[in-house]
């Protein structure tokens, strides 16, 4: 996995943020899986840093920490308490009222992928040549979207979104899953600084074709050389290998049926204890007193025989006992989907960008590898229809490494902090 946030372009702070907290054993990850999300604070006087900080501060700690809960319920619950600090925050500062922040949460689970989403930050999978767009905006364009076309406004601004946390006491957060995760998936987490600039097709290209740290970079870059109008955050995992992982959505297990089943187990273990105790003690006692011969004495044995057939009885169906003590997922998710197979126009794109990137390169006597340079271009420009996933990622190196250098030329130059390098294209 891979993970970068970047200021944009039009920017004076960042105030997005983001974390990853990976399981650090095998055992660890069977109890709690692997954790990843993203954040898009709002709110003057670094109202937004701090509100998006705190998110991804306290959401991974109290996940953690809810052991009692079943880690997708532990997960709605880890933000609901996210909010609650971070509305506290802001009553007790003037200048943090009504600091708000999204938040998009990706747990990867024995069961499968569950997500936990509060605002228009977004959460992808892609799987071959097609990428699903698994968590919903809560935005004032996606609510209308919901109306006849005829009396649906022809123009909506598309940064108006309807929930956060933060704002209220209390924040409603769609639970998604569990969603099948089979190796060679790829989750991409986003603010709206990437998703708005780069569409669902590129996104999918870009991650297929490059590893997660170069995919994220490209990412980040292509936003950017678009404008770069907000912050840009974005979080790449492949998924490598599932030996512990569901491979459909109907092995949910104790995910979904966890609170009753994990005491219905623990009830029969003590009947079966209690059942072989009670059997052996009846017995000696019994054996002792010689009272084989009398009638009570089987009634005294059949007692710890029922707490046995009892005990195995809870072990052996435990899930039957009870419904989801969750509610699943939305049945409309995934909300969109699109082809990310490779496309020769996607390559054009690509290559039109790094055309424009050398001229600049050259007239502001850029110090580029130029040989490096020419070497991908001539790759990516050479390639036939079965290698263009190869061509894309020969340009997008290209891009990347002329950016590198620009950033770098711009720091020498222009040294002062918080100094984003623009260059429009």
């Amino acid at each position: 996995m891979a993970a970068k946030s970047d200021i944009g372009l039009r920017r004076y702070n960042n105030q997005d943020a983001h974390a990853e907290d990976l399981a650090g054993s095998q055992q660890a990850f069977l109890d709690r899986g692997h954790l990843f999300l993203v954040a898009d604070g709002m709110g003057a006087h670094a109202a937004g840093e701090t509100a998006s900080k705190k998110a991804a501060e306290v959401i991974p700690l109290a996940y953690r920490k809810l052991r009692d809960l079943p880690p997708p319920e532990a997960l709605r619950e880890a933000v609901r308490e996210a909010n609650q600090e971070i509305f506290q925050c802001a009553q007790a500062n003037e200048n943090f009222r009504g600091m708000g922040t999204t938040v998009s949460a990706l747990a990867v689970l024995p069961s499968g992928a569950w997500i936990a989403q509060v605002g228009d930050s977004r959460v992808y999978r892609c799987r071959g040549d097609v990428i699903e767009q698994l968590s919903q905006d809560h935005s004032l364009a996606w609510e209308l979207r919901r109306l006849p076309e005829d009396i649906r406004p022809q123009y909506v601004p598309k940064n108006i979104i309807t929930r956060s946390l933060g704002p209220q006491m209390d924040v409603e957060v769609d639970l998604e899953g569990p969603f099948p995760v089979q190796p060679g998936d790829i989750f991409v987490l986003c603010t709206d600084g990437l998703s708005g600039q780069v569409s669902d097709e590129e996104i999918g290209q870009i991650v297929r074709a490059l590893p997660p740290a170069e995919a994220v970079e490209t990412l980040v870059n292509l936003a950017n050389l678009r404008g770069g109008p907000d912050n840009i955050t974005v979080t790449v995992v492949r998924v490598k290998a599932t030996a512990h992982c569901a491979s459909s959505g109907d092995a949910t297990g104790d995910a979904v049926f966890p609170a009753r089943s994990r005491w219905i187990r623990l009830a029969g273990y003590l009947c079966i204890a209690v059942g072989i105790i009670g059997f052996a003690v009846a017995l000696f006692g019994v054996a002792q007193l010689k009272l084989l011969a009398h009638p009570s004495v089987w009634g005294i044995l059949i007692l710890p025989l029922v707490a046995l057939f009892f005990g195995f009885y809870l072990l052996s169906h435990p899930a039957q006992t009870d419904g989801p003590v969750l509610r699943l997922g939305n049945p409309s998710a995934p909300y969109s989907t699109a082809n990310c197979a490779f496309r020769r126009e996607t390559l054009e794109n690509l290559l039109q960008i790094l055309a424009e990137l050398e001229d600049a390169a050259r007239q502001e006597n850029w110090d580029i590898d130029w040989s490096l340079l020419e070497k991908l271009r001539t790759s990516a420009v050479a390639a036939r229809d079965d290698r263009l996933g190869e061509a894309i990622a020969d340009a997008c190196r290209a891009i990347n490494h002329v950016m590198t250098r620009a950033r770098q030329q711009r720091r020498q130059t222009h040294p002062a902090p918080n100094d984003p390098f623009f260059r429009q294209l």
